[in-house]
């Protein structure tokens, strides 16, 4: 088979509330009706402060001194380059490593040591990074919920979630200290892994890159989930869903002599049988053993 290659460039702007990238603040407070027009003379910077605060005074935040609203998201676009050893080319996608996205969060205090809330996260199919192939530079177009389930809390006893969330094994094997996600991490499939190989004699064989690569991640299901609460560094979890998809898990964060350690470890087992369970495309039962870790000078 021919080498092959493939690299982006990536571009991710986060937005949030009360928090917006500064060359997008601007256009954003111009057109904002109780926002007096900006004066862009003299001290300009303290006066886009000035205004940036303003709009984070506007910005759904809290309903009252318990409850609070939550909106953020990011758009992440990427310039994919390729070259199988017979074609290449440049292609604009949507950056798969950490994909665009928006949310909506919120919690509740309950009673002293309980609290409650819930996460709606949405994900953009925009040409993702994964999906594109030699014969194809239009992935798929649209949105699908990724998250969407309510929580209870107790500092003690632990949490309890149920609905659209992560399993156990959600991020096991991505433990990653480095905040470099956006550029690589260990799901290597997610830049370029729509692309067929490339056999000998020019043809593209029947599987592709996707489909060689797989680092096992967990991803969301509809769940029941429990984690203990930290003790020492530790927090036990299991989940069960999904008619059958379960999991139990470590993690383990800390800090000493100078390094920051993290790590986690999972166990899966999935009968289901269908390919309706997110990351599992094949439809293929799964008991999987996963896990990362990762050591670094503070």
């Amino acid at each position: 088979m021919f080498g092959r290659w493939a690299w982006g460039v990536s571009m991710k702007v986060r937005f949030g509330t009360g928090i917006v990238a500064c060359s997008f603040a601007a256009a954003l407070l111009s057109s904002t009706s109780n926002v007096r027009a900006a004066d862009l003379g003299g001290d300009c910077c303290a006066d886009l402060e000035e205004r940036i605060a303003e709009l984070e005074a506007t910005t759904a935040r809290k309903g009252n001194r318990k409850v609070s609203l939550t909106v953020a998201g990011q758009v992440n676009r990427a310039i994919l380059l390729w070259d199988d050893g017979v074609e290449d080319n440049a292609y604009v996608v949507g950056n798969k490593n950490d994909q665009s996205n928006f949310s909506f969060t919120g919690e509740a205090e309950i009673t002293k040591g309980w609290k409650a809330g819930y996460e709606l996260t949405v994900r953009l199919l925009d040409n993702l990074s994964d999906a594109v192939s030699q014969d194809d530079d239009n992935g798929d177009q649209g949105f699908f919920v990724w998250q969407s389930h309510w929580w209870v809390e107790s500092e003690k006893l632990g949490k309890f979630s149920m609905g659209l969330a992560s399993r156990v094994s959600d991020t096991a094997p991505e433990t990653d200290l480095s905040e470099a996600g956006v550029a690589g991490y260990a799901g290597v499939q997610d830049i370029g892994g729509g692309f067929a190989l490339r056999l000998r004699d020019g043809s593209l064989a029947p599987i592709g890159w996707g489909d060689v690569y797989n680092h096992f991640n967990g991803d969301t299901a509809n769940i029941v989930r429990y984690d203990t609460p930290e003790i020492a560094g530790f927090v036990a979890s299991a989940s069960w869903g999904e008619d059958d998809v379960w999991d139990v898990g470590l993690r383990y964060a800390g800090e000493g002599g100078g390094f920051k350690l993290e790590g986690a470890i999972a166990y899966t087992e999935l009968t289901d049988g269908t390919d309706e369970v997110i990351g599992n495309t094949l439809g293929l039962d799964q008991s999987t053993l996963v896990g990362s870790c990762l050591c670094c000078t503070r």
